[in-house]
């Protein structure tokens, strides 16, 4: 059972960084099935897919989601600043964790 917690962890933290890689503005311009017009501050999605303006509500909740996608994507830098290879290592570290359970399920 440890190594399934270990399986799930390993996995988001890779999820998790792999996301990261991309900045705010990046992220939510990928986001084109719920937003169809950007350009609010920071390139901020201004209009829902289906062309309605985005309420105050809905616009700060993203303000603060991109705020934190900017912060998750500074600490993934950070990371690559000091370990150029910290995310293949965290691919590697998953596919092991995967190996071992394929291997006690044989």
């Amino acid at each position: 059972m440890q190594l399934r917690n270990q399986l799930t962890e390993r996995k988001k933290e890779v999820d998790k960084y792999r996301d990261a890689s991309r900045d705010a503005k990046a992220w939510i311009s990928l986001q084109t099935d719920k937003y169809s017009q950007f350009g609010g501050g920071a390139g901020a999605p201004t209009h829902d897919a289906a062309g309605k303006e985005l309420s105050k509500s809905v616009a700060k909740a993203l303000a603060k989601s991109m705020s934190k996608q900017d912060a998750l994507h500074k600490e993934y830098t950070e990371k690559l600043a000091k370990d150029s290879a910290f995310f293949t290592k965290l691919q590697a570290a998953l596919a092991e964790v995967e190996a071992e359970i394929k291997k006690l399920e044989s």
